[in-house]
């Protein structure tokens, strides 16, 4: 229905209508209030956002203030800027946006996600500080999030310990607006948060109606005290009869904000002990996120442990755990869960875990993958990791990310059933000689021996059936090497789109 109608966000604050004080006490002067809402055009009509926002101080209007804006769009050109956030690089942000005349509020015109989202989701603190200094607007909220940036970062700053410390700079600029009180926080809240300094048993006591009572963005206390890894907290809210399969933003329980800490183990034993559900899925999309591949995504591989211990499914519907430890991490993580029997071969949004290896030049992976078992010959749908299109495998992205090791590897397998047309090498050939100073993560050896590599890899693919020709002599790696025409390249993924599955890319957590 959102691509029909659109998609519609407001916002409230403050009670003018009522003239109320905040509290009691003589220094608390009567709260103004503010009102926001944006109106996401549908894409297929009109790719822009309405953005309306106004504050005042009372029912009179004195000092209210109204404003009016239709958001810059990114030009498609300007795909470098993520990828200077995602460096942490503010002067060369700064540059940047002043030399090519980019708003700090600028949006992508697809994803609707803006320049400050990307940074807030990133953890680039800085370059935050930068856009939030040049005008970035803190109360946008994209139609997938559903949260407001100040929102988000509030979530940091309140959040995990090293999200406290990181976030800690940004405070002071938040604490200037209204944006704390958006959260809608109980009292039971704010203690768990350490806005307040009451006791929490004797809250309890009073407010027992409050134990499971969700904030304006739906995250109940103990989702908080998780976070926070408040194991006293927790015990106290558990016996107080909070519920530990608590559903919350985007339908996460407590267990879908395991982060990366041993801290995090003993407050995980707590909620399983309390009957908290391992296997269960939030809303995320394209696939939905359970807590084991949270660790997968954060790398708690004792974290790992516990919930496969404790009747965790690496096959749960919804994203793969393998796929995401076979790109983001070790080797521990992908034996862990082969022998805990994840399914080697599942593909999670285009993408099974031999490929992500590959991307990740992760030469260990790929060799035990391919000891265990994986498939070579499987194509991904209409477009790749970099949002070409043609499909994607392991040989496409061996080209881009693979060392000689890698592409040694492969070629050892004799890949059967891989496209192996001429317009298949070319493309091939396209992705190695544009593309690979681009991707390449790693130490790079001679650009000769790297040819000599993918050359080698290519001539090893057994060619198709009706890939055969009269011509071809039997050497594949050196059919379109001649070429250096790119093929259509054209995509229309947004620059997030594209920038999550690039090697290093910000992880969503959903915050």
């Amino acid at each position: 229905m959102q691509s029909v109608f659109g998609a519609l966000f407001y916002q409230f604050t403050g009670t003018p209508m009522l003239y109320k004080r905040p509290c009691n006490s003589p220094r608390c002067l009567p709260g103004g209030g503010s009102f926001r809402f944006e109106y996401l055009f549908p894409t297929s009509i009109l790719p822009l956002i309405l953005r309306v926002n106004g504050t005042w101080n009372d029912l009179s209007g004195l000092g209210g203030s109204w404003t009016f804006r239709i958001p810059q769009h990114l030009p498609r050109e300007a795909f470098t800027v993520y990828t200077l956030i995602h460096q942490e690089n503010p002067l060369s942000v700064e540059k940047y946006l002043d030399i090519h005349k980019i708003s700090a509020r600028a949006l992508d015109p697809v994803s609707k996600c803006s320049l400050l989202q990307r940074a807030v989701r990133s953890r680039r603190v800085a370059t935050c500080r930068l856009l939030l200094e040049r005008g970035a607007d803190m109360y946008h909220c994209d139609d997938t999030n559903r949260l407001t940036i100040a929102q988000t970062i509030w979530t940091y700053i309140l959040g995990s310990p090293a999200d406290r410390k990181n976030f800690a700079l940004l405070r002071p600029t938040l604490e200037s607006s209204d944006s704390l009180d958006t959260l809608g926080f109980t009292i039971i809240h704010k203690i768990v948060t350490g806005l307040s300094t009451f006791s929490l048993a004797q809250a309890l006591e009073l407010h027992p109606e409050l134990v499971n009572a969700p904030d304006a963005v739906g995250e109940a206390p103990l989702h908080w005290a998780f976070r926070r890894t408040d194991h006293h907290s927790i015990s106290l809210l558990l016996a107080r009869g909070a519920d530990p399969n608590a559903r919350g933003h985007k339908n996460k329980t407590a267990l879908h904000y395991i982060g990366p800490g041993s801290e995090f183990i003993p407050c995980m034993q707590l909620l399983i002990d309390a009957g908290a559900d391992v296997n269960a899925s939030d809303d995320t999309q394209p696939a939905s996120h359970n807590p084991l591949v949270i660790t997968a995504m954060y790398g708690n591989f004792d974290a790992a442990k516990l919930l496969l211990e404790s009747g965790a499914d690496p096959n749960h519907p919804g994203a793969a755990p393998l796929v995401y430890a076979a790109w983001l991490r070790g080797l521990e993580f992908v034996e862990a869960f082969i022998n805990a029997g994840a399914n080697i071969n599942r593909v999670d949004d285009g993408y099974n875990s031999i490929m992500l290896a590959v991307q990740a030049n992760a030469l260990d992976r790929v060799q035990y993958l391919i000891k265990k078992g994986a498939r070579l010959d499987y194509v991904s749908g209409e477009t790749c990791s970099d949002g070409s299109e043609g499909g994607c495998s392991v040989v496409v992205l061996a080209a881009g990310y693979g060392s000689i090791s890698v592409m040694n590897s492969l070629a050892e397998q004799r890949i059967r059933r891989l496209p192996t047309d001429e317009k298949s090498l070319k493309r091939y050939w396209y992705k190695f000689d544009k593309m690979r100073d681009l991707h390449f993560v790693g130490e790079r050896t001679a650009i000769e021996k790297e040819r000599k590599a993918f050359q080698d890899l290519l001539a090893s693919l057994y060619p198709r059936e009706d890939d055969l020709s009269e011509d071809d002599g039997g050497e594949l790696g050196k059919i379109g090497r001649e070429s250096q025409e790119p093929v259509d390249e054209e995509d229309e993924s947004s620059f997030e789109e594209v920038l999550n599955k690039m090697p290093g890319a910000w992880v969503d957590d959903g915050s």
